[in-house]
């Protein structure tokens, strides 16, 4: 599908594809047939190679925005000598309508990539209706991946079992889902409270008894230095997923337990329905951007964009820009693990919904 360009050599593109259909042809016959054939397979080479599109969940002004603007000017010219990568946004932050579009409007020919972050998949599984895509058709490409810390007014072990335990929740169907859900299934009751008026005051309502447990997203090493000089105890970490997809400790914090091992401790059974809705939503509110391809994009195209993911991610520049906002970037085959489990079965999905409904009396409108 072709969409407007906007960005990264559009000016380049609209020129090439003016040169082609006009000043182009005037050109070609008068040459000699050979020379005609070879200057006419290098401009649809050129034609092919600007071809690309990149579809970016969110506004222009918008943090994945930010990665596109960083990741064309690699990922282009990785994709076709002298190529260009052109991109565009669409809807808002949460990805819900690029995803839309993308379902609907994408030719799974290998010529569009999409950006957007777990947020989407997120309004998919606690059935938003504003999300008509299916996650699990997806093909992975690169995956950037945040840590979340999730933090308590005292330790766990001395939480009382009984008392609703408070946690602060600016959107309970949303990022902040997981941590309730997966404290529920820890056995607490949870209650989503929003009594500040940024993370930063967490601390201070923590130790004035208005939450109990708080989550930080994007977190980095140096929050559990800081939280805890704030007066609050880390609990533990969403984890984190190894190229198999297999459970493992968040990487940022492996001191810390996370939640999956605290369900196994308790006895748990990861394979029920509702475990395995939390293990999806834990993944995809981890997930920070992820580029992905249609499902029947061609196998050659698939594999033109994952090489381009990984030389591009493989740059200095951006491993350093991706350390300071406390993003880890990875490809095959790690990413093809976490998209695919950012999606759970219908089953795991109505246990989700229904205890939406009976625990935070939410649903689909």
């Amino acid at each position: 599908m072709a969409y407007p360009a906007k960005h990264c050599g559009a000016r380049w593109k609209l020129g090439r594809r003016c040169l082609l259909g006009g000043g182009a042809s005037l050109v070609l016959p008068v040459m000699m047939p050979w020379r005609r054939a070879a200057a006419m397979s290098e401009a649809m080479a050129a034609e092919t190679a600007s071809e690309n599109m990149l579809l970016v969940g969110g506004p222009a002004g918008g943090k994945l925005a930010h990665w596109a603007n960083l990741l064309c000017p690699l990922l282009g010219p990785a994709l076709a000598a002298g190529g260009i990568l052109n991109w565009i946004t669409v809807g808002a932050a949460d990805g819900v309508t690029a995803a839309n579009q993308f379902e609907t409007q994408v030719s799974p020919d290998g010529t569009t990539a999409m950006l957007l972050p777990g947020s989407a998949a997120i309004a998919q599984l606690v059935g938003d209706p504003r999300a008509r895509f299916d996650p699990a058709a997806w093909v992975a490409g690169l995956a950037g991946v945040s840590s979340t810390l999730i933090v308590g007014r005292v330790p766990l072990a001395e939480m009382a079992g009984g008392a609703p335990l408070r946690v602060l929740a600016s959107d309970p169907t949303g990022s902040d889902l997981p941590t309730l859900l997966g404290l529920s299934l820890l056995g607490y009751d949870v209650k989503p409270v929003n009594p500040v008026t940024s993370i930063d005051d967490a601390s201070i309502a923590a130790m004035r008894g208005d939450i109990d447990v708080a989550t930080i997203s994007n977190a980095g090493s140096g929050d559990l230095t800081h939280w805890q000089q704030s007066g609050l105890a880390p609990l533990f970490t969403l984890g984190a997923l190894d190229d198999t997809g297999t459970a493992i400790l968040d990487p940022t914090f492996p001191a810390l337990p996370s939640l999956e091992n605290l369900l196994i401790a308790k006895g748990v059974d990861g394979t029920k329905p509702l475990p395995t809705a939390w293990r999806a939503l834990a993944v995809a509110k981890q997930l920070a951007l992820g580029l992905v391809l249609p499902q029947l994009t061609p196998a050659d195209r698939v594999a033109q964009w994952r090489r381009a993911c990984a030389d591009s991610i493989a740059s200095i520049a951006i491993q350093a820009i991706a350390a300071a906002e406390s993003l880890r970037l990875t490809t095959q085959p790690t990413a093809a693990a976490i998209i695919s489990s950012i999606t759970a079965p219908p089953d795991a999905q109505l246990e989700l919904h229904e205890w939406l409904a009976n625990r935070l009396g939410w649903r689909p409108t």
